[in-house]
């Protein structure tokens, strides 16, 4: 049973179609557990069904172990809970110690393909090899010098793989994984336009917080933070201030304009306010707080504003139906090296091509040459009936024409046996065993052999025979077995056609 929605095959360089709209599961990875959106498009809108939590075993401590056992148990149990979330295409929000993040500088080189150029300098860089690791990177227009800013996100391939089985196992694949900053980034920008100036994007969840920071609306730099103590807003706001103020001393940024003079704040409402006023106070910086309680192109089932852990999952949605840039990193579908096509290859598709066309002209003098035999196997068997047809006629026709010749040479010859055997003696003393008749020069000779019951039939036999005109020759006399007819007689009787002629005349 077809669990998910399945993901297309992603483009040769990275999948630059937008996904389109349906029903999702959009997950991501908490301290102990999962948080799960079940949403569907609506319009132009997300209808958000159903915002949960699904709690890992207490001994799962690591992410890696969190997310294995969501795989392996918590997917099921979902679905067992939820029938609805059957065929849904699935989104997965990770973050660090999942995925690493690196950040470097290249510079545009013509005729280098820029994946592979940044596979090389990472392999270099930060030892990430490309056969171990899966990547994907985000970059930044390039400066006036070439030069472009370039964020990349590393999962090792190995977990990756453990990842896909699992997921085979349960007949789902992922549709996309993108890092939880990148999530909320896709989320922001949906909902406001963001500052071309150096601007610093803070979002504040239950634990941990993310700070990215932007240059033209790109980032530039980002760090995950675990809250020290997350129920206290004082103590979250102190302890990000100190963070903000390091990460803006220190980073690099594109351009001339060094200094991050805006603030964009992100989380839940108590959170955001003591911030945004101790960054106006201690930083001086220009503050701008999303009000998650109006937010646009979504819908929820209650009328209660979402909490700052969903913002992530929100921007997963965003994230999935926009179109694909090089400033989007999903580890799913990641941006591949382009390799043109080798001459060898070249060679070989056309050598493919040239046996294809051979092999189509082989099937076809192969079906010629099967269908003459065929044909020949069908004449040989006609032939071979009518052989048999001709055994088994050839005897009656051979007989047939011994009696058309009987005809023509004017010879009765069963009417002569007919006038011997009328002068013979009765069939109480003598009977006629064999009888032939072959043609001569002058007429026939007739072949009789007569069984007699005494040596006084076999000289009525004579008698019989000279009285009619006929001149008989007697071979020889021999005495048999046969009680009835002790003597077997032989004799000859030349037919000339004289004779023939002498009895039609008296038959007239």
């Amino acid at each position: 049973m077809k669990m998910f929605w399945q993901t297309r095959k992603t483009h040769v360089a990275y999948r630059q179609q937008a996904l389109k709209p349906a029903s999702v599961l959009a997950v991501q990875q908490a301290d102990d557990g999962i948080e799960y959106v079940l949403a569907r498009p609506q319009g132009d809108r997300w209808q958000v069904e159903e915002i949960g939590f699904w709690e890992a075993a207490p001994e799962l401590v690591t992410p890696l172990d969190i997310w294995q056992n969501f795989f392996e148990r918590g997917l099921g149990e979902l679905l067992e809970a939820n029938p609805a979330i059957q065929g849904r295409r699935l989104l997965l929000g990770v973050r660090r110690p999942v995925i690493e993040f690196c950040r470097l500088e290249v510079v545009d080189v013509a005729g280098i393909d820029r994946s592979e150029q940044i596979h090389n300098q990472l392999a270099v860089q930060e030892r990430l090899d490309s056969e171990e690791w899966v990547i994907d990177y985000a970059c930044m227009a390039a400066d006036d010098a070439g030069l472009r800013q370039v964020f990349a996100a590393s999962l090792p391939r190995d977990v990756w793989e453990r990842w896909q089985g699992l997921l085979q196992a349960s007949k789902c694949r992922a549709a996309t994984v993108v890092p939880r900053a990148w999530a909320v980034l896709a989320f922001v920008r949906q909902q406001i336009a963001l500052e071309t100036a150096p601007t610093l994007l803070v979002a504040v969840y239950r634990r941990q917080a993310d700070l990215m920071v932007l240059s033209g609306g790109s980032p530039v730099f980002v760090r995950s933070l675990n809250l020290q103590q997350p129920e206290d807003p004082a103590a979250v706001s102190q302890q990000l201030l100190s963070e903000i103020r390091l990460t803006a001393g220190t980073i690099d940024l594109p351009g001339e304009d060094q200094a991050v003079t805006h603030a964009l704040l992100v989380g839940d409402a108590e959170f955001t306010a003591a911030l945004a006023t101790d960054l106006t106070d201690s930083l001086d910086m220009a503050t701008r707080t999303l009000d998650l309680s109006n937010l646009s192109g979504f819908r929820f089932p209650s009328e209660e504003s979402p909490a700052a852990d969903v913002v992530p999952l929100l921007g997963l949605l965003v994230h999935s139906t926009q179109a694909p840039d090089l400033e989007t990193i999903d580890l799913m579908n990641p941006k591949q090296i382009f390799r043109p096509a080798s001459p060898w290859k070249r060679l070989g598709w056309i050598a493919a091509l040239l046996l294809a066309v051979l092999g189509y002209f082989a099937f076809d003098l192969w079906q010629t040459y099967a269908a003459t035999q065929a044909d020949l196997q069908t004449q040989a068997d006609e032939l071979k009936q009518a052989r048999a047809t001709l055994e088994r006629t050839l005897p009656r026709a051979r007989v047939s024409d011994y009696l058309q010749r009987w005809e023509s040479e004017q010879v009765d010859w069963l009417r002569q046996l007919a006038e011997i055997t009328e002068r013979l003696p009765s069939g109480d003393d003598v009977v006629v065993r064999q009888y032939d008749a072959k043609r001569t020069a002058n007429g026939a000779d007739i072949s009789l052999q007569f069984q007699a019951r005494s040596l006084e039939a076999i000289a009525a036999i004579d008698r019989a025979i000279s009285e009619s005109g006929w001149q008989p020759q007697f071979r020889r006399v021999v005495e048999t077995q046969d009680p009835a007819f002790p003597f077997r007689l032989e004799a000859t009787i030349p037919y000339t056609q004289p004779l023939v002629a002498s009895e039609e005349s008296t038959d007239e």
